[in-house]
């Protein structure tokens, strides 16, 4: 028989042993890179945990990650992770339960969109966090600048009333740093403003029944001229072109 007889592969058999010897070499780093990274993610979760027990995790926690099993354990998270930092927005959304907004309150504390029928959704908790905060510093400055004057706040999209009632609650009374004032929800779908009632009604009717909160069936392009001008307009949708109407509507040092 030769020494060199061809392997099933049509190589010589020294080769072949030189490429089996490789391969496991190769396979080997593969599997201690492998051990390496799952023993790190271990850690890394361990310390994630051990960060929300201390009220650390201001550097671990990310936007999509501040799911809670209460509400009131999801504003803390989002509020340890410095999405929500001020405490006016943070007792905002402390008073205003977005199980009642939600049509599956077993997903009612995720820090993900919900669909709310109509081919619309309730956005992500940290979303509505970020949108407040962008959108009190105006407020915070008309109420310095015009004590007396109440606020004008219009929701374009209310959807099903959440961010609305948020929104609500913010301006429902004169505080020492911001104005009483008025939020006006309108939306272009009839079942989506009644559903925003309903869901309001729940645990925030005093909003409509003081009339600090008014919900309108309105085309968003066109706003709501009547209610203007405007501290604050929150746009819950996507623009193909610039609305001008609603940047009409706007008051001087308003923000959209």
């Amino acid at each position: 028989m030769s020494p060199h007889r061809n392997t099933p592969t049509g190589q010589p058999k020294s080769s072949y042993h030189r490429y089996i010897i490789v391969l496991c070499i190769v396979l080997l780093i593969s599997s201690v890179q492998a051990t390496v990274a799952a023993s790190t993610k271990t850690r890394a979760s361990k310390t994630n945990n051990l960060g929300y027990i201390h009220q650390e995790p201001k550097k671990l926690m990310r936007a999509w990650m501040c799911h809670g099993n209460t509400h009131k354990e999801m504003v803390g998270k989002l509020a340890s992770a410095g999405i929500v930092k001020s405490p006016i927005n943070i007792e905002a959304l402390t008073k205003v339960d977005r199980k009642n907004y939600v049509l599956n309150k077993d997903y009612a504390y995720e820090d993900s969109p919900q669909p709310i029928g109509y081919g619309a959704t309730i956005s992500a908790p940290h979303m509505h966090a970020h949108v407040l905060e962008d959108l009190l510093p105006p407020l915070l400055k008309a109420s310095q600048d015009y004590p007396d004057k109440p606020l004008s706040v219009l929701d374009v999209g209310c959807g099903s009333g959440y961010l609305t009632a948020v929104f609500g609650r913010m301006v429902q009374h004169k505080t020492k740093v911001l104005n009483e004032g008025k939020v006006i929800g309108i939306d272009v779908i009839p079942q989506l403003v009644e559903l925003s009632n309903v869901n309001m009604r729940k645990e925030d009717g005093d909003l409509l029944e003081e009339g600090v909160v008014e919900l309108l069936v309105r085309d968003g392009w066109k706003g709501y001229p009547e209610g203007a001008p405007y501290n604050a307009i929150h746009v819950g949708a996507a623009a193909e072109t610039f609305p001008r109407e609603l940047m009409s509507q706007m008051a001087v040092g308003g923000v959209m």
